[in-house]
């Protein structure tokens, strides 16, 4: 029952993360980026990835947690041609996975084997004598 779990945890999750990001991996459009340091209004030090969509240049910041970005470094940028200002630099962490999915993904896995050892380690009484007078059918042997 646990395996059972974990496959279906995989399966889901897998399911999931290929339907659900934005922009589309399958529809949207993909091009060349630059990333640049700049300094903000407070003060702080951003990454800005600069990037042409054919027509017109884009200005994104896709910072996310645990992923750095040198300056000058070129990244693929997917963007969809009806919202190119939302563009995500595509990249495994950040677009395919993201730290709160991965958390909550998780917590519904143990969640999941949580109930699967409860339903299977304690059975009921009816249960435990079913399976205890349990004597399998003779066959014959062609039929």
């Amino acid at each position: 029952m646990k395996s059972l779990a974990i496959v279906l945890y995989v399966v889901c999750f897998g399911v999931y993360v290929l339907f659900t990001r934005q922009p589309d991996f399958i529809d949207g459009e993909q091009a060349n980026g630059v990333v640049e340091q700049v300094v903000d209004s407070s003060g702080t030090t951003v990454h800005q990835i600069r990037f042409h969509t054919g027509w017109k240049e884009f200005v994104i910041q896709d910072e996310y947690i645990f992923r750095q970005f040198q300056n000058g470094q070129e990244v693929v940028v997917i963007y969809d041609k009806s919202a190119p200002e939302k563009a995500k630099v595509k990249y495994w962490w950040g677009y395919w996975l993201r730290w709160d999915e991965c958390i909550m993904s998780l917590l519904l896995l143990g969640g999941m084997l949580a109930a699967a050892v409860s339903i299977t380690s304690q059975p009921t009484p009816e249960a435990l004598l079913e399976q205890l007078s349990y004597e399998p059918e003779k066959k014959s042997k062609y039929s």
